[in-house]
């Protein structure tokens, strides 16, 4: 049941009214009898008592409007079902099977390196330090994709040099140009990109190996091509 504070003087005296008059009808109707107050009983009284009796209710009206309308709402309500939500898988996805599937990310990098490296099969004055024929990029994966991207700036790559995806070979660095005709591409170039197929791809570690060609014209016998790399950015989405 709501609670009626009395917030005014007027509300307080339209409650001792309304039970002043209250108590004047049922004498004046001879309905009790009061014998230590002198109450004339008849239709005078009763009458006046319903006088009172609607003053009061007239000065109590405004606190018990307020009242019920600060009255909290009990009755339950049915909070809406709620529905699935979907997610599209890759067609060449199958990291993740089709009745769990979570959440694409958005613009995850999964590699980074800002060191320069060469992979081929030779020293060269102001390089750095030989690498090998080739250079392991692992990157775990644990969340759904949908593309892969290498990112790099590459000197003096020639040749379109492999790239494979956890022993299977998938794409190429193709060479960067050169800025004159007939010279070598001897220059760092901007970033470039590379999309890395995700068919591959294993839930966990991964490896993208980045391996050095045979060039066209070889030096001698078995010369792969010798490039350096750097700015190193594999990004997952």
């Amino acid at each position: 049941m709501p609670s009626m504070p009395f917030t005014s003087p007027l509300s307080y005296l339209g409650a001792l009214a309304l039970i002043f008059g209250f108590f004047l009808i049922i004498a004046g109707l001879k309905i009790v009898t009061v014998e230590k107050v002198s109450v004339k009983e008849g239709p005078t009284t009763w009458k006046f008592g319903v006088v009172l009796v609607a003053v009061g209710m007239a000065a109590l009206l405004p606190d018990v409007s307020r009242s019920l309308s600060q009255t909290p709402n009990l009755t339950p309500t049915l909070e809406k079902e709620p529905t699935a939500t979907s997610f599209p898988i890759s067609p060449t996805n199958t990291l993740f099977p089709q009745t769990d599937i979570p959440t694409p990310v958005q613009h995850r990098i999964v590699y980074f390196s800002d060191s320069t490296f060469h992979i081929g099969d030779e020293e060269f004055r102001d390089w750095v330090h030989l690498n090998g024929e080739c250079f392991d990029i692992s990157f775990r994966i644990d969340f759904l994709i949908q593309t892969l991207t290498l990112e790099l700036e590459t000197f003096g790559a020639e040749v379109p040099n492999p790239l494979s995806l956890n022993g299977r070979r998938i794409a190429v660095l193709p060479p960067q140009e050169a800025k004159s005709a007939g010279a070598r591409p001897n220059e760092w170039t901007e970033v470039r990109y590379i999309s890395i197929p995700t068919s591959d791809i294993v839930e966990g570690f991964n490896i993208l190996k980045l391996c050095s060609e045979l060039t066209p014209v070889p030096e001698f016998s078995g010369d792969k091509d010798d490039f350096q790399f750097r700015s190193i950015r594999l990004i997952a989405n």
